[in-house]
């Protein structure tokens, strides 16, 4: 598995901090446990963390939310964040969490 990050360094709190870095965590571990991905790109900027991988995808429609994808959103649900879920089988995921943080 590779890591690759692009993004630029903002400040934020303490507490946004600790949630964004479970988030992110949840997703790189769902992307490696569930999905056998070989590649892995993090990509996070003022508003959004993106996790894109190469693995098995399933398809949206028909696979329920597990037990991580259920914590990301209560994590995200105090900034009014969204969740955007891109996958089908054979194609890899891309999941889109998108929060408003205040840059402090």
């Amino acid at each position: 598995m590779s890591f690759h990050f692009i993004g630029t360094d903002i400040n934020i709190d303490e507490l946004t901090k600790h949630e964004l870095f479970c988030i992110t965590s949840e997703l790189l571990n769902n992307a490696h446990r569930h999905a056998n991905a070989t590649h892995i790109d993090l990509r996070d900027d003022f508003l959004s963390i993106c996790i894109q991988d190469d693995g098995c995808g399933f398809d949206t429609n028909t696979t329920a939310e597990g037990f991580g994808l259920k914590s990301i959103r209560s994590r995200i649900e105090p900034y009014k964040g969204t969740m955007s879920i891109d996958s089908e089988p054979g194609c890899g995921t891309e999941i889109t969490v998108t929060i408003n943080v205040p840059n402090t």
